[in-house]
């Protein structure tokens, strides 16, 4: 599957917002065929994480004589009269110019009249094989991966963020989920955090005290943070309860979880983490 974006006007793809009216966006009429058209026209939330996950062309009308851009939806906002669409252009070494992509219509599941009209449609086309062929490589979409660093004792607290972060379309890595039977527990924590885009520190009375804080997966997590180049790897410090501040994150902003909006607070550290990275999050 593929979003396709086809816009009236040269200036559209400049990073602003798009808006358009429900009736332009993935309709029979719109050039979408009818069963992705009932399977996502309602652009329910289950709905909007799966388009999307779906790679992008975003073109302009023939009039305008401008090139077609590749990207992804960032964030799909449904209103009454309005759809409002957040997107991320990523600029390729090689992507198609106007002539190419208006040639590849039947390739593209494109009709005639689609190059002159302004909407949104969905095609059930493997958008990177067909690109591939043309020797155009398309990066895959990514979603944000997070490192959840607790204590033991704090296990149902950390078990509701992470579940809540899958929801929100975070990769979220927690030992009980992501560990399996025989593997080597410290090493697969090594390679989770060094992989990973953003450590959750989680902290409480049990985890700050001298015994609790020296628990290894968090040593790891800020020991990496310190090997790697500034920036490469997020820390953020999170209370799930009133408690003193470890000395080696005094440094790091923390967030407490148990005031008012406090997941919502992370969840925004979380967006402009993503952003920052060019990352799309399915509901965040």
């Amino acid at each position: 599957m593929y979003n396709l974006f086809v816009a009236n006007t040269s200036n559209e793809w400049n990073g602003d917002p798009y808006i358009e009216t429900p009736d332009r966006c993935i309709s029979v009429r719109e050039y979408t065929d009818e069963e992705i058209a009932k399977q996502y026209g309602a652009l329910s939330p289950a709905q909007i994480k799966e388009v999307m996950q779906f790679p992008c062309i975003f073109a302009y009308e023939t009039q305008c004589h401008k090139d077609p851009k590749f990207g992804y939806i960032r964030r799909i906002e449904k209103r009454q009269a309005k759809v409002k669409i957040d997107y991320k252009i990523i600029h390729l070494d090689k992507f198609l110019t106007q002539s190419e992509f208006e040639a590849m219509g039947r390739e593209l599941d494109m009709h005639g009249w689609e190059y002159n009209r302004t909407h949104w449609a969905i095609k059930d086309i493997d958008l990177p094989r067909v690109l591939s062929a043309k020797e155009i490589e398309v990066p895959p979409y990514q979603k944000l991966r997070v490192f959840l660093c607790h204590s033991s004792g704090d296990k149902p607290q950390v078990r509701d963020i992470y579940h809540r972060l899958i929801a929100n379309g975070v990769e979220a890595w927690l030992d009980e989920e992501s560990l399996l039977p025989g593997q080597d527990w410290e090493l697969e924590i090594r390679k989770a955090i060094r992989r990973t885009h953003v450590v959750i520190v989680c902290l409480s009375q049990g985890s700050t005290n001298k015994r609790g804080y020296v628990q290894k997966e968090i040593k790891f997590a800020l020991d990496e943070a310190d090997k790697q180049p500034e920036g490469t790897i997020y820390i953020i410090s999170v209370k799930v309860e009133e408690c003193d501040l470890p000395d080696r994150l005094q440094r790091y902003h923390t967030l407490k979880l148990f005031e008012e909006r406090g997941f919502e607070k992370l969840l925004d550290a979380l967006r402009s983490r993503a952003y920052q990275l060019g990352f799309t999050l399915t509901s965040i």
